[in-house]
């Protein structure tokens, strides 16, 4: 299963790791990594989607039950229509 990872927060990971090699006297591991991040930044990026969770809010009161979307407030015309995701915002209606 593909891993997807923060590319920024790789590089500055590893820059930090580098900079502790070359204090070390370890100068050739230090030069190394600097290149692998070099290379790091010439990869294509994936083409994924950030996940958006949420979850419907039931309302109950003696005039009317409803439920609405955590995120974006969109109210399904029955609680019937309540599905696995939000028709308006797209968010996952699990744990949030």
């Amino acid at each position: 299963m593909a891993r997807y990872i923060d590319a920024d927060i790789a590089e500055k990971s590893l820059r930090q790791y580098a900079e502790q090699k070359h204090a070390n006297g370890e100068i050739e591991l230090a030069n190394g990594i600097l290149k692998a991040v070099c290379k790091l930044r010439t990869l294509p990026s994936a083409d994924v989607k950030e996940v958006v969770r949420g979850g419907w809010i039931e309302h109950i009161n003696s005039y009317e039950n409803y439920c609405e979307c955590s995120r974006c407030g969109y109210i399904p015309d029955s609680p019937l229509d309540e599905t696995n995701f939000c028709p308006n915002c797209g968010a996952g209606m699990g744990v949030e």
